[in-house]
């Protein structure tokens, strides 16, 4: 942080770190669910540190070729972006399923589900949806719903 310049507060740093509400439908309007995901900025030490962290947890795996780059952003998607879903009955043929970790692997790992994981992180990666957003009356609204 400079002491000589007064930079723009790009983000809210308590909405990357909370996560937003992220509802999403597909091309045909079919919905895909709601997932409560956090910012992920590739350049800051933040971001830097998530990645090493999962990268650390799988090192023998990628050193022996038994994980993708692919799969390591997945697992970053699932164990350090996501922290919570509802996910349509459509999708998981009775109520909600909770989410874990392990649940979360299995969705994605599915090919169904490959444009999602995209998307995801897509979304997360977009400095815009962690603005802070305000309702009519000025007030901050906790965990809005991006569309």
């Amino acid at each position: 942080m400079s002491k000589k310049f007064n930079f723009p507060k790009r983000i809210d740093n308590d909405v990357a770190e909370t996560g937003v509400l992220f509802a999403v439908k597909d091309e045909y309007g079919n919905d895909w669910g709601s997932y409560l995901i956090k910012y992920f900025d590739l350049t800051s030490t933040r971001g830097q540190l998530m990645i090493k962290r999962v990268r650390s947890r799988y090192l023998q795996k990628i050193r022996k070729g038994e994980m993708t780059e692919v799969e390591l952003g997945k697992e970053i998607l699932i164990t350090e972006l996501i922290s919570d879903w509802k996910l349509p009955k459509e999708i998981t043929g009775k109520a909600n399923i909770p989410y874990s970790h392990s649940d979360a692997r299995e969705f994605f790992n599915d090919s169904d589900s490959e444009w999602l994981v995209e998307t995801l992180i897509s979304f997360s990666k977009d400095i815009t949806n962690y603005a802070p957003v305000e309702d009519a009356a000025g007030e901050i609204l906790d965990n809005p719903v991006k569309n």
